[in-house]
């Protein structure tokens, strides 16, 4: 039972970092739409929640972090019961993430449909950033505007 414990622990503080993160990037775009991007024009309680929170990045890499070590642990329980598959192990991660990236990718393409979406006018829609961000390469054109943090799903 005390393993089963310690990966419920280590389950709420990656959920904890990943609430974080969002928050953090939600601090972030809010406080750039009211103040620009000049943190110091902006009041002390918007600068305090900035420091306090910052990009997101601490909160991210700790996410990562402690999804590499449940990673780990699952491998090895599965290399320990000689059931470990890459195959299966491959399958697993894609039926877990992409549903979810693919549902996050539609409300960004939506809002930019939504929105106007265009930094400039007469700008078109950017296909190319969204079918390299349907096969994880937005690295090489791009990301797709307004998912910036898909960054991570293609590493």
């Amino acid at each position: 039972m005390r393993n089963r414990d310690s990966e419920l622990a280590i389950d709420l503080y990656r959920g904890i970092a990943a609430l974080l993160v969002l928050l953090a990037h939600a601090l972030t775009y809010a406080l750039k739409a009211v103040h620009g991007a000049d943190s110091t024009t902006s009041p002390f309680i918007d600068r305090l929640a900035r420091a306090s929170l910052g990009s997101g990045t601490f909160w991210g890499w700790g996410f990562f972090v402690l999804s590499g070590f449940c990673i780990h642990q699952s491998i090895a329980r599965d290399q320990q019961r000689q059931t470990f598959s890459i195959p299966r192990y491959a399958l697993g991660r894609i039926t877990r993430i992409y549903p979810l990236m693919l549902i996050g990718l539609a409300l960004a393409a939506l809002v930019w449909w939504l929105t106007g979406g265009a930094a400039s006018p007469g700008e078109t829609f950017p296909v190319g950033k969204l079918i390299a961000t349907l096969f994880f390469a937005q690295q090489f054109v791009g990301d797709f505007p307004g998912y910036d943090p898909a960054w991570s799903l293609c590493n």
